[in-house]
C-alpha cells in the first residue's frame, strides 16, 4: 500500500462509489451557505459533492440579509436529477471575533428519473423505471467562524419535501418528507478565493413512503468572493 493512502483514504472512495451506485429520488444538495460580512459581498460556489454537480451565488443586500440562489445536477446510467433552488436570509458577524449567526429559507423544486429504483429496505425493483418531482422547503440556522484565511461553519438545515409525483409509488401514497440535514463546512485559502470540503447527513424524520436515502455527502469544491459596494 502506497504510505500516503490511508484506511481514511480508502473509506472515502467506498462511500463515494457505494453512493454512486444507489439512486435515490431526494437527493439532497449540501447546504448552501455564504459567509458573508457586509452590504455588497458576493460570493461564487462551485463543485461537486457526492456525484453532483453544483453552483451557488449569494449577494448581501444589506449589511445583515442577502439573497441565495443555485441548482446541481446529477446523471449516470440509470437516474438524473436536476434541482434549483433560492432564498433569502439574514446574517450578523462580530467583526472582532469572525464569530457570526446566520438564518436562511429556502424554496426549490427538483425533478428525477430512475430506471431502477430502491426501497427503505434497498432491494431493488427491477425493470421499473420511476419520474418523480418534489419542491422543498427549507429552514437553515448556522453558525461561522470567519477569518480572512479559514472559515469553519455548523449549519442545521430542516428540509420538508413535498412530492408532487409520483402520485403513487406501490400501495403506498407519497406526500409530505421531513430530513434533518447537519452540515460541516470548512474553507481555507486566500481571503478571495476559498477551497472548501462539506460533509453532511441526511437524516429521515417522517417518511410518506418507502424509497432509498443517501445518508451522507461529501462536496469539495471553490468559493470566490468579492465587494460590489466599497
Amino acid at each position: 500500500m502506497n504510505p500516503r493512502q490511508t484506511p481514511f483514504h480508502w473509506l472515502i472512495i467506498a462511500l463515494f462509489m457505494a453512493m454512486q451506485s444507489c439512486f435515490p429520488l431526494y437527493r439532497a444538495s449540501l447546504p448552501n451557505q455564504p459567509i458573508l460580512e457586509k452590504r455588497g459581498d458576493i460570493e461564487i460556489s462551485s463543485g461537486i459533492e457526492t456525484g453532483s454537480a453544483f453552483v451557488e451565488g449569494s449577494y448581501a443586500l444589506t449589511d445583515f440579509a442577502y439573497v441565495t440562489a443555485g441548482g446541481l445536477s446529477w446523471t449516470n446510467d440509470n437516474s438524473s436529477a436536476y434541482f434549483a433552488e433560492g432564498g433569502i436570509g439574514f446574517f450578523q458577524t462580530k467583526e472582532k471575533t469572525g464569530f457570526s449567526l446566520s438564518a436562511l429559507g429556502g424554496y426549490g423544486e427538483s425533478t428525477v428519473l430512475n430506471n431502477w429504483w430502491a426501497n427503505g429496505n434497498f432491494n431493488f425493483v427491477d425493470g421499473s423505471s420511476i419520474s418523480a418531482r418534489y419542491a422543498r422547503l427549507s429552514i437553515q440556522p448556522a453558525y461561522y467562524f470567519h477569518r480572512p484565511y479559514v472559515d469553519f461553519a455548523m449549519i442545521f438545515r430542516n428540509s420538508f419535501v413535498n412530492w408532487i409525483a409520483p402520485s403513487s409509488a406501490g400501495t403506498e401514497t407519497p406526500g409530505l418528507d421531513i430530513y434533518f440535514e447537519p452540515t460541516l463546512s470548512f474553507r481555507a485559502g486566500p481571503p478571495n478565493t476559498k477551497f472548501f470540503l462539506d460533509a453532511g447527513l441526511q437524516i429521515p424524520a417522517y417518511r410518506s413512503y418507502s424509497h432509498y436515502n443517501a445518508p451522507i455527502h461529501i462536496g469539495v469544491g471553490v468559493d470566490v468572493i468579492f465587494q460590489t459596494i466599497k
